[in-house]
C-alpha cells in the first residue's frame, strides 16, 4: 500500500507540538518519573553513562539507555521537567508515524490516519507528556513484532527474510535495553504462539530465529562489553541477579486483583476500549501471516502475563493501547468507507458510563474543592493525616473549571443517545474529537490543580531552600522529589558530627528515623531539612518543626559550626 508523504509529516509534527505543549507544567512526579529524572541527573553530574546511579548508589532495576536519551537531552537544553520529558514526547510523535505507516501498508492510507486519530483521540495519549519509559520501550517491542510478521509474511511466499530477522533481533535487543528481560519474554511468547499456528516451517524460523538472537545480542554488547572493559563486571553481576529476583517475584509492590488491567483499559483506553470488542473476540485465519492476528496475540499475551504477576501498576498494560485502537480503527474505518452503522448497543451504553463517571469526577472535584463545607465532611471521613494534609492545602479552584467535566458529560450523553438510536454512524470521530479536548483541558487545567495538593508546594519549597547551607533528606517514606530539585550531590551523603564521625547516608535510608530521634547529642556541621510524611514520627527537641507543604511537614536542625 502506497504512504502518503505529506500525511507522516503532518502526523509527526502535529502530534509533537501536542504533546510538547505545557509539559513544563507539572513537576517531575514521585515516584517512576521523578526517579528516572535523578537517574539522569546523576548521569550528567558524574559523567557515569555506564553505571545506573539514584542517590550516587547502583541502580538495577532498569537498564540504561532511557537515562542515555534523558542525559542527552539534559546536556542541551538544562536540567528541568522539559528536558525529562523530551525523548518521550520524540517517540510519542514517532508512535503515531509508526502506527500511521504500519497501517497505510497493511491496509490502506486512509485507515493509517484513523488509526493514527483512534490512538491519539483517546486518554492514554496524555502518558506521552511524561518522563516514562514504557512509551519508549513500547514503541521498539512493536516494532520488532511488526518485523516478526513481515518475516513470515516473506517466508510464506518463499522469499529471503534475512533482513527482516536482523531487524527484529535489533528492535528486541533495544528494547531490553531500555527495560530489561520482560521485553524477551513478551516477544518470546508471541513468537511460540506464531510457531504454534503458522504453516512456515519450523526448521527455518528456528534458523532465522538464531540471527534474531544474533542481532539482540549485538545491540546489547554496546553496554556489557564498555562495562567489562572498565573493570565494572560486579555491576553487572548484581543487575543480572536482581532482574532474576523480578522475574521470580521476589520483590512485588503494588498487588491489585487479577482483573486490574482490565478495568484499567477500559477507563484509560476510553473511548477506544468500548469500540475494539467485535474484533478483539473475532478468529482469525492463523494459517497465513496475519497482522490483525499478531495485535491480538499482543492484546491477550499482555493482559494474561500482567494480569498474573504480583506486581501491577496502570502503565505495565501499555503496549496493549496499541491493539485496542487498532481493532477500534477497524470498526470505524468500516463505518467510516461502508457507510454502514455497526449495531451494537453495548457501545452506547460504555460512552455513557465510562465517559459519565470520568465527567462527574472531573465536574465534582471543582466544586467540592470550592467548598469549605464539603471538603470537611470529606476529611472527618478520612484516617490517613498524610492525606487530610494534602487535601486540606488550600487551593483556589475557580468554579467554572467544573464546565470541563459538565461539557464533557452532556457531549457522551448526546453521542450515546445517537448511539443506542443508531442514527449515528460518526459518532465515534465526535467522540474521539471530545475526548482529545477533553484531556487536554484537563491537562492544562485540572491537574496542575491536584498537583497543588499533591506535590507542587512541597517541590517549590525544596527548590528555595539553600542548598550551599543545609542538607535535605526524606524520613519514612520514599521520594525522588527531594533529590532531582534539591539538587542533590555526591558529598551530601556524608555529614560531620560534632565528636568529628562522619556519618554516611544511603538511599533509602532506613536507619534514619534512629538516627533522627534517638538523640540531642548529634550535632552537625550543616543544616539539616528533614521531610516527614507520618504524624505519629516525635522527633527530639533539637529538630524544629516548620511548616506543612502539600501533606508534607518540614523539621529543621540548625548546625552546631565549630
Amino acid at each position: 500500500m502506497q504512504i502518503n508523504r505529506p500525511s507522516q509529516i503532518a502526523i509527526f509534527f502535529i502530534s509533537l507540538v501536542v504533546i510538547l505543549a505545557g509539559n513544563h507544567l507539572l513537576p517531575l512526579l514521585d515516584w517512576d518519573e521523578a526517579n528516572f529524572g535523578e537517574i539522569a541527573r546523576e548521569m550528567v553530574i558524574t559523567g557515569n553513562y555506564l553505571e545506573p546511579q539514584v542517590a550516587f548508589e547502583p541502580f538495577y532495576e532498569k537498564p540504561p539507555l532511557f537515562f542515555w536519551l534523558q542525559s542527552i537531552s539534559m546536556h542541551f537544553f538544562g536540567i528541568n521537567e522539559f528536558s525529562a520529558r523530551l525523548p518521550v514526547a520524540l517517540f510519542g510523535a514517532l508512535t503515531l508515524l509508526l502506527i500511521y505507516r504500519i497501517g497505510a501498508r497493511e491496509t490502506g492510507h486512509y485507515f493509517g490516519v484513523v488509526w493514527a486519530i483512534m490512538y491519539a483521540g483517546s486518554l492514554h495519549f496524555l502518558y506521552f507528556k511524561l518522563g516514562l519509559i514504557d512509551p519508549v520501550f513500547n514503541y521498539f517491542i512493536i516494532l520488532s513484532i511488526y518485523y516478526l510478521f513481515k518475516q513470515e509474511k516473506l517466508l510464506q511466499e518463499n522469499q529471503n527474510a534475512r533482513s527482516e530477522a536482523l531487524l527484529v533481533g535489533l528492535f528486541a535487543g533495544i528494547a531490553v535495553l531500555i527495560k530489561g528481560p520482560v521485553a524477551v519474554l513478551i516477544i518470546g511468547i508471541i513468537w511460540l504462539v506464531r510457531l504454534m499456528f503458522s504453516n512456515v516451517s519450523t526448521k527455518k524460523v528456528i534458523g532465522l530465529s538464531l540471527l534474531s538472537l544474533f542481532g539482540g545480542l549485538f545491540f546489547l554488547s554496546l553496554w556489557i562489553v564498555p562495562l567489562m572493559i572498565s573493570g565494572k563486571t560486579a555491576f553487572f553481576e548484581a543487575f543480572f541477579l536482581y532482574q532474576l529476583e523480578l522475574a521470580g517475584g521476589q520483590i512485588e509492590w503494588h498487588n491489585q486483583p487479577w482483573y486490574y488491567h482490565l478495568v484499567a483499559l477500559i477507563i484509560i483506553c476510553f473511548p477506544a476500549s468500548i469500540l475494539c470488542w467485535p474484533y478483539l473476540f473475532k478468529r482469525y485465519a492463523r494459517a497465513q501471516a496475519n497482522w490483525d492476528f499478531y495485535m491480538s496475540s499482543v492484546f491477550w499475551v499482555v493482559l494474561i502475563v500482567f494480569s498474573l504477576v504480583n506486581t501491577k501498576i496502570v502503565h505495565y498494560s501499555s503496549l496493549c493501547w496499541y491493539p485496542i485502537t487498532y481493532f477500534s480503527a477497524q470498526l470505524s474505518y468500516h463505518q467510516f468507507t461502508s457507510k454502514q452503522f455497526v449495531k451494537r448497543r453495548y457501545m452506547g451504553w460504555g460512552f455513557l458510563f465510562i465517559g459519565g463517571i470520568l465527567a462527574i469526577i472531573s465536574l465534582a472535584v471543582p466544586i467540592i474543592m470550592n467548598s469549605e463545607e464539603l471538603k470537611t465532611q470529606i476529611i472527618s471521613q478520612i484516617k490517613d493525616a498524610f492525606a487530610i494534609g494534602q487535601i486540606s492545602t488550600h487551593v483556589y479552584w475557580p468554579i467554572s473549571l467544573a464546565l470541563i467535566g459538565g461539557s464533557f458529560l452532556i457531549g457522551c450523553l448526546v453521542l450515546s443517545i445517537f448511539q443506542l438510536r443508531r442514527k449515528g454512524s460518526s459518532a465515534w470521530f465526535w467522540l474521539l474529537l471530545l475526548t482529545f479536548f477533553f484531556a487536554q483541558a484537563a491537562y492544562f487545567l485540572l491537574l496542575p490543580k491536584v498537583t497543588e495538593h499533591t506535590q507542587n508546594r512541597f517541590v517549590k519549597k525544596v527548590e528555595e531552600i539553600d542548598k550551599s547551607k543545609g542538607l535535605q533528606y526524606n524520613l519514612d517514606f520514599r521520594t525522588y522529589a527531594i533529590l532531582f530539585y534539591g539538587q542533590f550531590k555526591p558529598e551530601d551523603k556524608k555529614i560531620v558530627l560534632k565528636n568529628g564521625e562522619v556519618y554516611t547516608f544511603k538511599m533509602p535510608e532506613k536507619n534514619m528515623m534512629n538516627w533522627a530521634t534517638e538523640t540531642s547529642s548529634k550535632k552537625i556541621n550543616k543544616d539539616f531539612y528533614l521531610w516527614v510524611k507520618r504524624a505519629d514520627i516525635n522527633l527530639d527537641s533539637t529538630w524544629q518543626k516548620k511548616e506543612t507543604y502539600s501533606g508534607y511537614t518540614l523539621y529543621e536542625k540548625e548546625a552546631i559550626r565549630r
